[in-house]
């Protein structure tokens, strides 16, 4: 009967959608705090990570490493690593490729750190040591 009365109001429909708004926004409401809260501490999560942050430090100081000298090495750097002075030749011509090795290897020697995967990364470092000698780079 209520529903038949209703049918003859004007503009019924953007009436029903009203009262289903009303009807619907409080469970709306909760669900959006929940999924707010799921996404605050995920964030918070990544935010305390430490393996995460020495990565993404590790990952900048090579980028300022291979962009020295240039307007793109100025990012601020954390850590202080090997300078291409040490890496000089007899004839003050610099031996890029020995810079490059050793940059790598400690990079991928604190990658390996950082991500415990201790055998089986240990193992390829070596291999990539054994590259390195083997076509004497």
């Amino acid at each position: 009967m209520y529903l038949s009365k209703m049918m003859k109001v004007q503009r019924v429909e953007s009436k029903l959608r009203v009262f289903c708004f009303k009807i619907q926004f409080r469970t709306q409401v909760s669900e959006f705090k929940r999924s707010l809260n799921t996404v605050n501490s995920a964030c918070n999560e990544v935010r305390n990570f430490l393996k995460l942050k020495d990565l993404m430090k590790k990952i900048l100081y090579l980028g300022n490493t291979l962009n020295q000298g240039t307007a793109r090495g100025l990012s601020f750097c954390w850590m202080h690593g090997p300078g291409l002075a040490e890496f000089m030749h007899s004839d003050d011509l610099f031996k890029l490729t020995a810079y490059l090795k050793v940059c790598i290897l400690s990079l991928f020697c604190s990658i390996c750190i950082l991500l415990d995967f201790w055998c089986s990364m240990i193992r390829l470092f070596y291999n990539i040591l054994f590259f390195f000698n083997f076509y004497d780079l």
